[in-house]
């Protein structure tokens, strides 16, 4: 049962209401706050503030700062004016009942309403985006239209300008340039061989080539003149020219000479005087035995490792009270309590240890083992005193936390007959103490009926 906190402090504008709330020595970050516009709530276990609000806010105005130990509220007033008050005061418990149920069914409303505003801007976003890709994608493909449709035009006037530049250079027949036929022979990427039989049929292809293109592109001349033969004595003047450069060609080329030859020596293993199956067998039998041993030694190192622990300090209650110390200043409450479950295994007798871990217990919410460790650091300072007079001014200081510690978790546990008790014993050890006066006044007040 959370403890219900109604400390608070009130101002106000005509336009805001400003509240601060204390949290009572709670981590910021535990801090939960929920506002509509008539109710508001914050939740710090555990401890809890609840308030119906005098008039209606504008939550989505309002703002909370969590912080330097409070949480500062400025709530936005709906209609401006002063309230003089938080809560209102004319108003019965059913009736807040109801007007809170219906701050809350106008809170959903409004959140699945943006809800379902955030969806349809998401809608709309996601349908501009396919838009735009769409007009990429179209954009993208006419562009590719035109390269190729300027690529078919670059491409059919450079076959115009070839078929104007070839019928401008037609020969007559019974004279031949040298230099078109040696230069379409050099564009055949081919080897020739030392017979004649091989040249004459590149020469032949490629001047029966050139014939045929003078044909099909000649308009004027004769068909018996374009289609004469070339006679034997320019047939082997193509031949001479076309070895030359061939020649040439290939004269440049030396070959590397053949790789001389050697002999290669494989050596093996000397295994003795033992067959090969034997001496295989004896090395797999040394093989096992040392696999074995490895064995044997990979154990005892684990052994060894699992009896020995692997810090000296962890066998060091000092040490691990100081550690559970660091842990309860960070608010890793469950590593504080582990560290001081350590050290109290090894000394039982540090009352500190139980102190603070009954902290750790409080904040996590565990009563019953607060309530025990309470009990077992109040039993170590008294034991062997036998009067309040024995006792020093540190240890009664730590009995009245003790013992007011536990009452506090008697009232969260509403046994209010040992709370009070408990409170009766901290205030006859630290009399002066308004806090205690304060806290055992509210259990009487929360013990009558």
């Amino acid at each position: 049962m959370p403890i219900v906190v109604k400390e608070l402090e009130f101002s106000e504008t005509d336009a805001l209401a400003f509240v601060t709330v204390s949290l009572n020595g709670v981590t910021p970050g535990k801090a939960d706050v929920y506002c509509n516009d008539a109710y508001v709530k914050v939740n710090f276990p555990p401890f809890l503030f609840e308030a119906d609000l005098f008039a209606l806010v504008d939550p989505d105005a309002s703002t909370a700062v969590v912080g330097d130990g409070a949480v500062k509220l400025t709530l936005a007033k709906v209609e401006t004016g002063l309230w003089n008050q938080l809560r209102p005061s004319d108003m019965t418990k059913e009736d807040l009942r109801k007007r809170r149920q219906e701050a809350q069914d106008r809170a959903q409303e409004r959140a699945k309403s943006a809800q379902e505003e955030k969806a349809k801007r998401k809608q709309e976003e996601h349908y501009k985006l396919v838009k735009q890709q769409i007009e990429v994608e179209r954009a993208a493909r006419l562009e590719i239209e035109n390269l190729k449709k300027q690529e078919a035009e670059r491409f059919e006037s450079s076959i115009s300008e070839w078929k104007n530049s070839l019928s401008s250079t037609q020969q007559v027949p019974g004279q031949h340039q040298a230099d078109p036929v040696t230069q379409d022979v050099e564009e055949e990427d081919i080897l020739l061989d030392s017979t004649v039989g091989r040249i004459d049929t590149v020469v032949r292809s490629s001047a029966n080539q050139q014939r045929v293109d003078s044909k099909i592109f000649e308009d004027d001349h004769d068909s018996e003149a374009s289609e004469a033969e070339f006679t034997e004595e320019e047939m082997a003047m193509l031949k001479q020219k076309v070895e030359r450069q061939m020649k040439a060609k290939f004269k440049s080329q030396i070959r590397p000479p053949p790789r001389q030859s050697a002999n290669i020596v494989v050596t093996f293993t000397d295994r003795g005087a033992l067959p090969t199956p034997v001496a295989r067998e004896s090395e797999d039998a040394k093989w096992k035995v040392r696999i074995n041993e490895a064995y044997v030694k990979d154990a005892q190192t684990r052994s060894a490792l699992v009896e020995e622990p692997l810090d000296l300090n962890e066998k060091n209650p000092i040490f691990l009270k100081d550690k559970g110390n660091a842990f309860l200043k960070r608010g890793d409450f469950q590593g504080a309590i582990n560290a001081y479950t350590a050290a109290l295994d090894l000394d039982d007798s540090q009352y500190t240890c139980f102190s603070n871990r009954a902290i750790c217990h409080l904040k996590l919410g565990n009563f019953k083992a607060c309530h025990e460790d309470c009990s077992a650091s109040i039993e170590l300072v008294a034991a062997g005193r036998t009067a309040t007079n024995n006792l020093t001014p540190d240890e009664k200081q730590h009995l009245a936390k003790m013992y007011a510690r536990r009452g506090a978790v008697s009232g969260m546990q509403q046994e209010w007959k040992s709370a009070e008790d408990d409170y009766l014993q901290a205030l006859a050890l630290d009399p002066s103490n308004e806090a205690l006066k304060r806290d055992l006044e509210e259990i009487r007040n929360a013990k009558r009926p």
